[in-house]
């Protein structure tokens, strides 16, 4: 599965890989847009790692949730914009995206549940819940199977910046 976060290191330490902005309305337009940018995105990220492709397909899983999380806020006007960062075997998506206070709140909650001794219940209810998944479980999925270290920043009133640490591979010795 996935290597443990351990330490996270300073922001200052991340070199930037890539970055995406869109249109929050032409985001919003279709729901395949969350699987073509984290299929794009894994591509042009996953060249140096040991195993590419595996690097690739886990990666773009990841970033899948978040982007899915984010259609889900719905903003009506504004930009969507996706940073890619590297730190040795960590990577670093930062999502920032305009939402109103209810959007943001929503993000808190399933984070503080992400963060939450009771995390991996949780989530096993929701995953096996009969009914529809909430909109969290994506969170929720990245903090327990990928082991993500999740994070969220309010920039100002009118938009949030989402950060998710992973480390998809075992550190070279």
């Amino acid at each position: 599965m996935t290597s443990s976060l351990k330490s996270v290191p300073s922001q200052r330490d991340f070199k930037q890989l890539l970055e995406i902005d869109m249109d929050v309305q032409q985001f919003g337009s279709d729901w395949a847009h969350c699987d073509q940018i984290s299929s794009y995105a894994s591509r042009m990220i996953s060249h140096n790692r040991k195993d590419s492709l595996r690097f690739a397909n886990l990666f773009s899983s990841a970033m899948n949730e978040i982007m899915e999380t984010a259609f889900h806020a719905r903003a009506e006007k504004g930009t969507l914009l996706c940073a890619l960062h590297r730190c040795d075997e960590i990577d670093r998506i930062e999502l920032t995206l305009p939402c109103d206070g209810s959007a943001a709140s929503f993000f808190q909650s399933a984070i503080d549940l992400a963060h939450a001794d009771n995390a991996e219940e949780a989530y096993m209810a929701e995953l096996f819940s009969e009914s529809a998944p909430d909109k969290s479980l994506g969170l929720l999925e990245l903090a327990i199977d990928y082991n993500a270290n999740i994070s969220l920043k309010k920039l100002g009133n009118e938009s949030v910046c989402l950060t998710v640490d992973l480390a998809l591979e075992e550190p070279e010795n």
